[in-house]
């Protein structure tokens, strides 16, 4: 999934403004080394990026570090809502979760 698609016809940011978005997304997904794009947590990673954007925030580091805080400090729900990928940048003893409860996909 693509920033691009979920900022649509939203006219809320102008095309500065989205550049950082997509600045953003992509380092949030470079950084969660999340590579494949119909995982489940890039759209999150993206909804967030935009929630942020609209509380107005503009600096793609501050954008792209609280996308991946909202990600890690909610790591199960993040979990049940797809398949685990084998690359998480953390190891579930890290993450707050139990072994059982990860999904293998």
């Amino acid at each position: 999934m693509s920033i691009r698609i979920l900022l649509g016809d939203d006219h809320s940011f102008g095309p500065a403004e989205i550049e950082i978005l997509v600045a953003a997304y992509e380092g949030a997904l470079a950084r969660l080394q999340l590579t494949g794009r119909e995982d489940p947590a890039t759209r999150l990673v993206a909804k967030r990026i935009m929630y942020l954007a609209m509380d107005g925030e503009r600096d793609p580091e501050r954008l792209r570090d609280g996308a991946i805080r909202h990600l890690l400090v909610r790591p199960v729900e993040v979990l049940r809502s797809g398949p685990l990928r084998s690359s998480s940048p953390l190891p579930a003893s890290e993450q707050g979760i139990e072994r059982t409860d990860l999904k293998t996909g």
